[in-house]
């Protein structure tokens, strides 16, 4: 339950820290003409993201749309994820049986 809380603190830390990074562009931009809309790479600051983390949240919440794990730790089908095992498990036996 630490480790979740610290990670939400952490997630939100950087959610912050974006939002007044986008807010600072924009009152930046409003003063720049509208033809200059190209990001440029040195522009973009990144804090404390790496690649790692951002794989890591979307490859965490794409698992999360097929399994999820119970309060006893155990993993558990969404819909989803039933839905997706059963059609897998028909293409695999056409495939096969054909």
């Amino acid at each position: 339950m630490n480790d979740y809380l610290k990670s939400a603190r952490s997630g939100v830390r950087n959610a912050s820290k974006g939002l007044k990074r986008v807010e600072h562009q924009v009152e930046e931009a409003e003063g720049r003409p509208s033809t200059d809309t190209k990001i440029r790479e040195r522009d973009i600051r990144y804090d404390d993201l790496t690649f790692n983390d951002i794989f890591r949240a979307t490859s965490r919440s794409f698992r999360r749309q097929f399994a999820r794990r119970s309060s006893k730790g155990h993993w558990t089908l969404t819909w989803l994820g039933l839905i997706s095992l059963i059609l897998l498990v028909w293409s695999m036996l056409e495939v096969t049986l054909w």
